[in-house]
């Protein structure tokens, strides 16, 4: 095998960073991106259609791509307490005072998929993945299901317009629906902390955490069924985190953790 293609990522990055006195700061970053691969892992076997003369059609949008990504950060002493502007002495001085709260919140466009045709009329090009034909309009019908997923008795959860696609019905060829065409839902969340560090000696310091996952209990959807012979084709039957962790992590609900220890 000899080098084949190229990969391009082309992005317009920007941060907004301000201090706000003591050690508390406020940042926004904003990425506008676009990847084009032809393949999204590093190995040649990979790729969708190895057939020598349809290599040229593996080039389009990866499947990791996010058109936009959107990050907003802060870590914000609490202004109460000794040396603050607010309860500077007496015991709610000593209670509200020495709190820092921290946040990230992350909005990002949904990643890009492939649908696929699993049984098609018969291809005779092994190793390569058959694709339906397109015949009507894509379109994404909703952003989120509006059903329960994986208790679908209807079409009120597709994603999308499943009627666009159709079987392959004549052997040895190919659909003609392209890799990664259509993108899938988008991904919100919001992730918290309060803490804070109590002085029990001058050398011995005990530090409380309390951490919040999800604050706002957004679903993390994972893409929609893409086989067209699948039952479910079309709908979204499962978070990031039932399909593919490693794209996401927990399936965005909301989780409460606390911590502490001691320091000397």
């Amino acid at each position: 095998m000899t080098p084949y293609g190229n990969n391009y990522y082309d992005a317009l990055q920007s941060k907004l960073t301000r201090r706000l006195g003591g050690n508390s700061v406020v940042g926004l970053v904003y990425t506008w991106s676009k990847t084009i691969d032809f393949e999204d892992d590093e190995e040649i076997n990979s790729i969708l259609r190895p057939y020598p003369a349809y290599l040229p059609y593996n080039r389009a949008v990866a499947g990791f791509d996010r058109t936009n990504n959107f990050e907003a950060y802060t870590v914000y002493e609490l202004p109460f307490g000794r040396g603050r502007h607010w309860l500077t002495s007496g015991i709610a001085s000593a209670l509200a005072g020495g709190w820092r709260l921290g946040g990230v919140a992350s909005a990002l466009s949904g990643m890009p998929f492939t649908v696929t045709d699993s049984n098609a009329t018969a291809l005779n090009a092994p190793g390569n993945t058959q694709t339906p034909n397109i015949v009507g309009q894509i379109e994404i019908l909703k952003g989120r299901p509006t059903a329960i997923p994986g208790n679908c008795s209807n079409d009120s959860c597709k994603y999308f317009n499943v009627e666009a696609f159709q079987h392959v019905s004549t052997p040895g060829v190919l659909g003609d629906a392209g890799r990664d065409i259509i993108r899938g839902p988008g991904f919100f969340d919001l992730d918290a902390s309060l803490y804070r560090d109590f002085k029990i000696t001058e050398r011995v310091t005990f530090q409380f955490e309390a951490n919040a996952f999800g604050v706002t209990n957004t679903p993390h959807f994972g893409n929609p069924t893409a086989d067209i012979n699948n039952s479910n084709f079309g709908k979204i039957t499962g978070s990031l985190a039932t399909t593919n962790a490693s794209l996401g992590g927990s399936g965005g609900e909301r989780e409460f953790f606390f911590g502490g220890k001691i320091v000397f």
